[in-house]
């Protein structure tokens, strides 16, 4: 497993966890006007990436070949949708209820890196996960109903990340193809339903709108590195960090941390420590078992 790429994992997740001020400053402008400004903006902005590090061979062969569009075209519809719920959500009081959502997400990571792609997990990691279930059906029962928002978030983003993980396009291509297979229809619907929401924007609002780019192509960017060269598992917990940066953006606002959500996030914390413990315990266990390996000098 490359230390890089769950570093680079880390930073991504910190990076969405507190893109959440963002989305939040732009609460007064229409929900979709956003989603079709960080469309076309990350399009853009992912162009330039490919230019910079010369990939439009790349881009040239990904964008016409049909086995990689298969899963491109349906990542895009269902990023853009996740990403329309979610900017909804961080203008709307909905702060924490998506966090809870993208702490659910790990648990049907872990689901789908078990049983789709055939990664193992030990004991402790199962236990792990045991505890953060047990988490959120305790978090769901003191919430007496079904958290919306939260669970079609974390399952979007986990159907986009699986996807993700079936093809293999080197990330700005691949952030560039999702986004311009959405620019035309974002275009048009920008035109022909935002006009007056366009016309009431002030000026500071164009290059917050243009910002939506660049926080939407950069941790994507990020995500679609570490995605093909960690294990799904590992991935998934790192996606703990942005949810619970975003709570405490919601508390800063003035959110309301209700009981069931404090039980939940206490379980979480638990879950993570106990599978923090179990990475710490099996790389020192590896390391050891590679110092005890005779080198070829002792064999002769």
């Amino acid at each position: 497993m490359s230390r890089k790429h769950v570093w680079i994992a880390i930073l991504c997740n910190t990076i969405w966890g507190l893109a959440s001020l963002y989305w939040y400053r732009l609460a007064h402008i229409d929900a979709l006007l956003v989603l079709y400004s960080r469309i076309i903006f990350a399009a853009v902005l992912a162009y330039g990436m490919v230019l910079a590090t010369r990939k439009r061979g790349e881009l040239k062969a990904k964008i016409t070949d049909r086995k990689t569009m298969k899963y491109m075209i349906p990542a895009a519809l269902i990023i853009s949708f996740n990403w329309g719920m979610y900017i909804w959500a961080m203008g709307h009081g909905h702060m924490i209820d998506a966090s809870l959502g993208y702490f659910m997400a790990p648990l049907m990571v872990f689901a789908v890196s078990v049983g789709f792609f055939g990664e193992k997990a030990g004991k402790l990691q199962l236990a792990a996960m045991f505890i953060a279930l047990t988490g959120v059906l305790v978090s769901i029962a003191m919430y007496r109903t079904v958290p919306v928002i939260g669970l079609v978030l974390g399952f979007s983003f986990t159907v986009y990340g699986t996807i993700k993980k079936k093809v293999k396009v080197y990330p700005a291509v691949s952030i560039f193809i999702e986004s311009i297979v959405l620019t035309p229809f974002a275009l048009v619907l920008m035109a022909l339903t935002m006009r007056p929401e366009i016309k009431a924007l002030a000026p500071v609002d164009f290059p917050l709108l243009m910002g939506t780019g660049v926080l939407t192509a950069v941790p994507l960017v990020l995500y679609a590195s570490a995605v093909n060269n960690i294990p799904y598992i590992t991935l998934g917990f790192t996606q703990y960090i942005s949810p619970a940066i975003t709570v405490l953006v919601g508390l800063f606002y003035g959110e309301m941390f209700t009981p069931e959500k404090k039980v939940l996030l206490g379980f979480i914390l638990a879950s993570l420590a106990l599978y923090s413990y179990a990475g710490i315990r099996d790389v020192r266990r590896l390391k050891e078992e590679v110092r005890d390996v005779p080198s070829t000098a002792d064999r002769s």
